[in-house]
């Protein structure tokens, strides 16, 4: 049995090589998104706001504490480092202090320290799929299985794509269990992500009431669907059809309308923009939207699977660290957190270089697209043999590719591509592959 010493060892080495972006930087990674997630956390009750609530509660501890972006992703690293390296004493019982410092040090090379050093709720979507993994499996004790509850919880609370990603983990292992009554996961655990999913809904959703008077998860859904629509031009090619309409004020808009998702959402000549308010058109889009998928949603959904094919290959780590970005946004970042912040911030690279261009973050695809490569042929080559032998590495191994698939596919549904949205998880793969290979058969001598 590995000792708690060595495995504490591990986990602070683990989290510390987590760091490493972000220590090279000289500042945590910073993105636009960023912005809202920490005034959510300084002000939790500020008003409308476009992200759930749940990233916001995880990091309000650390940033209330400390007044730093810094603690929040030492925070994030240490969970991070903690969930990855006791799934793999779960799979691996026999698994010794050098190999988890191995293991630390090959998910240095992975997408996996760029996650955990973002200010961002993707730092929070590995850990999720970990959790699962640690509630999931029979020899988890209780307060390992606390831990990962909490985390599961806040995560499940900070993304619509963990929503679906549970979503999809649950209907794998109720389907499982009903095709073979011997499934690793009996009906409470096989349920117990769609739960999950529902309590992050509601604790997201009560947060937006108590700061809106809105039961809901994230305001503006229908803007950002509406940017899928657009983007494929598919909202243009409605209001072609329909315009001029009574109520229908985009129509006036319709010569100038962002053909892209991010122009649609992002670009102040949007007309989400020119109204002044953001939420202005809501209730227009939300009638639009659904006009437009009833009259094109063959188109849509094929238009969808090819981007869920994309995303899911897409793989390189640094994506939104542009350097336009951070020096747009640091105005706002010192409002919320504070001059010397705001100053550290302007000194890091992130503001002075192209850190996403960055060598590591080319190897970090790679690794990554190595390691799910390696993980499918293992699970080809062995699922029949760890079914008997290995059930619980099978199930690890069926949940992260659900996860993987969920998330590429709500991605493909209602986003643009964007290579952080499958790195920030796809480093699991790295985790599992050492695993998988060291429980593959050995050849005899003989044979």
């Amino acid at each position: 049995m590995l000792p708690a010493r060595d495995f504490a060892a591990a986990v602070a080495a683990t989290a510390l090589l987590l760091l490493w972006p972000a220590v090279h930087n000289g500042h945590p990674l910073i993105f636009s998104d960023s912005m809202d997630f920490l005034a959510l956390a300084r002000e939790p009750l500020a008003g409308a706001a476009i992200r759930p609530r749940g990233y916001p509660l995880f990091i309000l501890p650390f940033i209330g504490a400390a007044g730093t972006a810094w603690a929040a992703v030492a925070a994030q690293a240490a969970v991070t480092a903690w969930l990855a390296l006791r799934v793999a004493v779960l799979l691996a019982p026999g698994i010794g202090a050098g190999a988890l410092f191995a293991l630390g040090g090959l998910l240095a090379a992975s997408s996996a320290p760029w996650a955990a050093s973002y200010v961002m709720a993707d730092s929070l979507t590995a850990p999720l799929v970990l959790s699962l993994l640690v509630l999931l499996h029979p020899a988890a004790g209780r307060a390992e299985k606390a831990v990962a509850l909490v985390v599961a919880l806040l995560a499940a609370a900070a993304h619509t794509t963990h929503l679906a990603m549970l979503l999809a983990v649950s209907a794998l292992l109720l389907g499982w269990r009903i095709a073979d009554r011997a499934a690793p996961a009996g009906w409470a655990r096989a349920a117990l992500p769609a739960l999950l999913a529902a309590a992050g809904f509601v604790l997201s959703s009560l947060g937006t009431l108590a700061a809106e008077g809105r039961f809901e998860y994230a305001r503006a859904a229908p803007q950002f669907l509406a940017a899928r629509l657009a983007g494929d031009g598919l909202l243009q090619r409605h209001l072609e059809r329909i315009c001029p309409a009574p109520g229908v004020t985009l129509c006036a808009d319709l010569p100038t309308l962002p053909d892209s998702a991010d122009g649609f959402l992002w670009d102040p000549a949007s007309p989400l923009w020119q109204r002044g308010d953001f939420f202005a058109l809501e209730a227009e889009l939300r009638a639009l939207n659904r006009a437009v998928l009833a009259a094109y949603w063959p188109e849509w959904l094929a238009r969808s699977a090819l981007r869920a094919a994309e995303q899911l290959l897409t793989l390189r780590a640094g994506d939104g660290l542009d350097r336009e970005l951070v020096v747009q946004f640091q105005p706002a970042y010192a409002r919320i957190m504070g001059e010397a912040e705001g100053a550290a911030l302007a000194a890091s690279r992130q503001f002075r270089e192209e850190l996403g261009e960055h060598p590591a973050a080319v190897l970090a695809g790679a690794l990554n697209a190595g390691a799910m490569a390696g993980c499918a042929v293992l699970l080809l080559a062995f699922g029949a043999l760890w079914r008997r032998e290995r059930p619980a590495l099978l199930l690890a191994l069926f949940v992260v590719f659900a996860a993987a698939a969920a998330n590429a596919a709500a991605i493909g549904l209602g986003g643009s591509v964007h290579a952080r949205y499958q790195a920030r998880l796809a480093w699991l793969f790295v985790l599992l592959l050492p695993i998988a290979a060291a429980a593959r058969p050995r050849l005899s001598a003989a044979s």
